[in-house]
């Protein structure tokens, strides 16, 4: 039998500095079948927590309004050596303890080819604080094709949320969004990536008023030297509706221009290692 315990350094009671820490089981006789428990980062999205991972510097609203985490217990089966589906059961979203007695149930596949893969995930469950009515649903596809040169994915998100009462309540609306990303190696050290994204934001569940929001942004990163990386990114972001700051102003502008400069440090293999 195989037992590994991960744990990565994320949000929420005492363990908001510990994104991943989970026991995973996947012994020999199984045929590749993998339980973990614990805390876990999402399925959901194409955009991995890790900075360096991602290719731009800033997230998509797709990352920024969807789940980062759950706890809880998750399965992986393979039912093909490219495809696998898996079961969840959760507390709920980005929270270790849960707000409830109900849980989240969650179902997943994965096809991945060396070209093409398509990954799915639906969350189902009642996650209305301190109550078991009201059920959030939530589902995410992911598509990515490309080479090692020229990749590119496309992420679509629909949900739907239920209120406590008829009354308005915190949580009622439905969310559609869709994001798509491409990277450029222009050579071994220097990459372009452009994305846009809309989010519409129906009933005003995820940003707190009804809008449609998208965003254009264009990221050049060149890395310097193993596990040293520096990103130049400019970034629009507009609104059907008021939104954004501007100076003392909150809220009040529909549209947001930002221009970044981030320098990015990756530790452990393949990354900056100190020497003795």
């Amino acid at each position: 039998d195989t037992v590994v315990f991960c744990v990565q350094p994320g949000s929420g009671d005492s363990l908001q500095f510990i994104p991943q820490a989970y026991v995973s089981i996947a012994p020999e006789g199984w045929g590749g079948v993998q339980l973990d428990f614990g805390k876990f980062y999402t399925s959901a999205g194409a955009e991995p927590t890790e900075t360096h991972l991602n290719w731009n510097y800033s997230r998509s609203r797709i990352y920024t309004y969807g789940p980062y985490f759950h706890a809880g217990a998750r399965a992986s089966v393979p039912l093909h050596e490219k495809f696998s589906i898996g079961g969840q059961l959760l507390n709920g979203w980005d929270s270790v303890r849960d707000r409830n007695s109900g849980k989240t149930v969650g179902l997943t596949s994965a096809y991945t080819d060396e070209k093409f893969s398509w990954f799915q995930t639906y969350l189902a469950g009642p996650e209305n604080d301190e109550t078991n009515t009201g059920t959030r649903q939530f589902y995410d596809t992911v598509v990515t094709f490309g080479t090692e040169k020229a990749q590119a994915y496309v992420n679509f998100d629909y949900g739907r949320f239920k209120p406590i009462l008829d009354t308005g309540a915190v949580g009622r609306g439905e969310i559609v969004a869709l994001a798509v990303a491409a990277r450029f190696q222009i050579t071994d050290t220097f990459a372009i990536s452009p994305r846009y994204g809309v989010y519409d934001d129906k009933d005003g569940a995820a940003t707190g008023q009804t809008q449609v929001l998208q965003d254009f942004t264009l990221t050049a990163e060149k890395k310097l030297a193993p596990g040293f990386l520096t990103r130049f990114e400019y970034r629009r972001d507009w609104s059907n509706n008021p939104f954004f700051d501007r100076g003392a102003q909150t809220g009040n502008h529909k549209s947001a221009d930002t221009l970044t400069v981030g320098m990015v440090v990756v530790f452990g293999p393949g990354g900056f290692q100190l020497k003795n």
